[in-house]
């Protein structure tokens, strides 16, 4: 239930209440919005004496939401002490054993599976997603990036007569049917002046250098989608954002609309395949190195930053990751080999898809449900 917008006490008696009304604006419209969604509501509730949120603050809110009388059937004094350790699974069965061998895997399903087998069977088996309105900036950012990938892809197949100027093909292309709903988004005007801002940089640095990559007549082809098994046993299909002849070696590049995190570094003292072999989790350095396993044409690959400075928007992926891509497939398909044929898809809480996932609330994921003084 959402709490009321002010709790205190406040340690700043301005700003604190102001956040804290956002907060309680932004549960209640989750609230309502899963009250539409049901026939029947139960309320775990606590029978707060002290701060007024007795039964009857909840009955008479869904009394008043329902316009129908709600029923008192049990209330607690006080919310179990502890923590609960019980783990949420999905217990495996042939049928899901089935249709995870039949799968499909792309880069980012694969990545779930093994990082988190509990959010990819929510995500890609049952295609949970939260609702629109718990998108956020990082949400909108990947929107962007998705324009600036066919921007890219347009400017180096069938519009590379806009390379000397590419401006009016990325006003087209905003302007479109098919970006409607990108553009219908409020404040999204800011985010496509930067994008544009972002583009006119990098334009002008490959100018200077002499060394041109994004604004080059290069690409072998765009968007180019593979397929292949991984280690004769599990599909996997993708697209690559670009296979660019660059100081003659044939490259797939894989453009990425952020900066470079510090997740992206390569060890020195590990590989790509010994990290995965001890920790089951595969470096972001492992997408393009299945790439280029499954792209023969391919000699090398690069991720290209767009939001990174020049000094560090390019990341080429040594050789000796890329010549370990058979061990690596091998290694994925036994991990996953050996998903299938356990008892559950069980949640990982110490996932590096935790810092991201908007579907913690399933998993029950430690410290995402708190109350206003920080007990679960």
């Amino acid at each position: 239930m959402p709490a009321p917008p002010f709790e205190g006490p406040f340690i700043n008696p301005v700003h604190v209440p102001q956040m804290r009304k956002n907060v309680f604006e932004y549960q209640d419209l989750l609230f309502r919005q899963m009250l539409a969604r049901s026939a029947k509501v139960s309320v775990a509730a606590v029978d707060d004496a002290i701060r007024e949120r007795t039964p009857g603050y909840y009955l008479s809110l869904l009394s008043e939401e329902f316009e129908k009388p709600a029923m008192k059937v049990a209330f607690r004094q006080a919310t179990p002490e502890g923590k609960n350790d019980i783990m949420p699974f999905i217990p495996m069965d042939e049928p899901l054993s089935a249709r995870l061998k039949a799968f499909t895997f792309s880069y980012s399903s694969l990545s779930k599976i093994l990082a988190c087998p509990f959010l990819f069977y929510h995500q890609y088996i049952l295609k949970v997603s939260p609702p629109s309105f718990m998108d956020d900036d990082e949400k909108i950012n990947q929107r962007m990036g998705t324009f600036i990938h066919r921007f890219l892809q347009q400017l180096s197949t069938v519009r590379k007569d806009r390379q000397g100027d590419w401006g009016p093909l990325f006003d087209e292309l905003w302007e479109s049917g098919e970006n409607e709903e990108l553009r219908s988004l409020e404040g999204i005007e800011i985010y496509r002046l930067n994008a544009k801002i972002i583009l006119q940089e990098i334009e002008e640095e490959e100018r200077a250098s002499g060394r041109r990559i994004l604004f080059a007549a290069n690409a072998i082809s765009c968007e180019e989608k593979f397929s292949g098994k991984i280690a004769g046993r599990y599909s996997i299909t993708g697209r690559s954002d670009r296979l660019a002849l660059l100081e003659g070696r044939a490259l797939v590049i894989d453009f990425k609309y952020s900066k470079k995190r510090s997740g992206f570094s390569l060890s020195s003292r590990e590989t790509v395949l010994e990290r995965f072999r001890e920790k089951h989790i595969l470096h972001p350095a492992a997408q393009l190195i299945l790439y280029s396993h499954f792209i023969p044409e391919a000699k090398g690959a690069c991720f290209y930053f767009l939001k990174e400075t020049s000094k560090n928007r390019i990341m080429e992926i040594p050789d000796k990751e890329l010549d370990t891509s058979g061990e690596l497939v091998s290694a994925i398909a036994d991990r996953l080999d050996g998903i299938v044929r356990g008892d559950q898809l069980a949640a990982e809480y110490d996932s590096r898809e935790c810092e991201y996932c908007r579907l913690q609330s399933l998993c029950g994921k430690e410290g995402y449900y708190r109350t206003a003084g920080g007990s679960r």
